[in-house]
């Protein structure tokens, strides 16, 4: 089929029942039957997971601190969850063992952008200011780097610790001729069984239908296929490995997609899926809603840059159910604005809506997995270069304590709204159990009519000082955060008794219903 065709299709998919929510508008009433949501679909235990750029290897990982008791917590709240080491720079990532501390490819504070050079990559300071890198010096002069044996004990150590599971990205651009070498990550393979580090899923490459923009290479769709091929056999040389997860090819471009015009990322896809002798365990793509050079406080707000995706995710769901029906979808890398993220709102409490809606969203769709760029560093990281939480990692703290596996559909249309929710079993609570999520990002309140009275634990988020570029965020009415500066706090609801939820403007929240006597829960 071609691939114009496959995008036209998509607007029937996204009106075929995939759980689209139907009712709330801002500002109005609805009525939710909570006890007889129906179940459209149950997603990975490791749903909610996260990454770590390739390129802080380079940079001697920053002022990340894998003996931290705080950030060890932090990551014990997300669990469990896969932890990716990926990015453009895992292809360019060489594995030795033996070799001392690499030299640290520290980047200017002051990178400007420039035509000749491109534009930085966005971080913080540990006083919170910008911090632009020039990852140019790394990407465009494919300066190579080494992960040593103590970087892999460390990643590998910390993941098990905090009950994480390691995906590993490996670097494509090892060649032999035309095809992949595998010698390197034969390398791996064998220092991580010497170890007994099981438990470690694989990946291959980066974003290869755009290598030619990322490091001017490229590398052909169907012998990227082959070469997942080589990576499957390679895999079953290691009894530790042999049925390993492998994944990939992290595709992006998805949101240059659009029913008049032809989708070339698909067209990669469907070319690697052809070559690949069905060796891949999950078809990984990107995702960003922005540019984060550019990115605005009004496009975060914006219900139409949150709708992007309700496209994207029919898209991908069409293809996969023509072309590897058996293969299920990850979003293998995301967050709310690429380069980084955007300086002052990919770190503050605004992010908490497009992430918490992605979460709805993919969940809906039936991704197994969604993977948030980042854990640590970056302007879209969940805690900063002081290793404390930004907004985005109470968002995920809570949806990982509250909110399970089975999704429901909550019967409400959220498109183009700017109060959102979205319904799962909960994972507290008796037996059919529900909780509800989602957001406000307008100004006036939407209420929800629960068609009868019952206890509800309500967890509301808000920003502190009532910014919603706050970095300090408020659990209902207490001010969250780290007990002792290294402890999590208990999140404890507000109990309430009513009939309806009541979704305040600029607010982000968990609603627990503990009797709803949902069948499916």
């Amino acid at each position: 089929m071609r691939m114009g065709v496959l995008v036209k299709m998509v607007l029937g998919f996204l009106l075929s029942g995939s759980g689209t929510l139907q009712g709330l508008l801002l500002g109005r009433e609805m009525s939710l039957d909570v006890g007889q949501l129906g179940k459209t679909g149950v997603v990975s235990d490791k749903f909610l997971s996260v990454a770590i750029d390739s390129h802080v290897v380079a940079e001697r990982w920053k002022n990340f601190d894998f003996h931290s008791e705080k950030v060890l917590n932090m990551a014990s709240a997300l669990a469990p969850a896969y932890i990716r080491l990926g990015g453009t720079a895992a292809d360019l990532l060489t594995f030795d063992p033996n070799d001392e501390e690499d030299e640290d490819l520290s980047w200017s504070d002051t990178a400007s952008p420039s035509r000749e050079l491109g534009r930085p990559w966005c971080a913080s300071n540990k006083n919170g200011t910008a911090a632009d890198e020039d990852l140019n010096q790394l990407y465009k002069k494919k300066k190579k780097f080494v992960m040593n044996g103590k970087d892999f004990d460390n990643l590998y150590n910390f993941s098990r610790t905090a009950g994480w599971s390691l995906l590993f990205d490996l670097n494509i651009l090892k060649r032999k001729g035309k095809s992949w070498d595998p010698s390197n990550a034969r390398q791996i393979l064998r220092y991580a069984e010497m170890k007994v580090f099981g438990n470690i899923s694989w990946e291959l490459g980066n974003e290869p239908n755009s290598l030619k923009h990322h490091l001017n290479v490229s590398l052909p769709a169907r012998q990227m296929g082959k070469d997942f091929w080589a990576l499957k056999q390679l895999l079953k040389e290691f009894p530790s490995f042999e049925n390993a997860t492998l994944v990939g090819p992290d595709i992006n471009g998805i949101r240059k997609c659009s029913p008049t015009r032809r989708c070339k990322p698909l067209g990669y896809l469907k070319n690697v899926l052809s070559t690949s002798g069905h060796v891949l365990d999950a078809i990984t793509w990107h995702q960003y809603y922005l540019d984060g050079h550019t990115a605005t406080l009004r496009q975060f707000l914006d219900p139409n840059v949150l709708d992007q995706l309700t496209y994207q995710l029919g898209l991908m769901n069409s293809f996969t159910s023509i072309h590897s029906p058996q293969s299920p979808l990850w979003l293998g890398e995301t967050s709310s604005a690429y380069g980084g993220g955007a300086h002052g709102l990919s770190n503050s409490f605004v992010s908490g809506f497009n992430w918490l809606d992605k979460l709805g969203l993919a969940a809906q769709y039936n991704h197994q997995v969604v993977i948030r760029q980042s854990f640590y560093h970056g302007c879209y990281a969940l805690i900063d270069e002081n290793l404390d939480p930004y907004p985005d990692f109470w968002v995920s703290a809570l949806y990982k304590l509250l909110v399970g596996q089975t999704v429901l559909d909550a019967g409400v249309n959220n498109t183009g709204q700017k109060a959102r929710l979205y319904a799962h079993c909960a994972k507290t609570g008796d037996a059919g159990a529900v909780v509800i999520f989602g957001f406000n990002m307008g100004q006036s309140s939407a209420r929800v009519n629960l068609g009868r009275i019952q206890r509800v634990e309500e967890y509301v988020l808000r920003p502190a000082n009532s910014s919603l570029t706050s970095q300090t965020v408020l659990l209902n009415t207490n001010l969250l955060s780290l007990v002792q500066g290294k402890s999590m706090p208990d999140l404890k609801p507000h109990f309430v008794t009513g009939d309806e939820i009541l979704i305040e403007g600029g607010t982000i929240g968990f609603w627990i219903l503990p009797s709803a006597g949902n069948i499916h829960c």
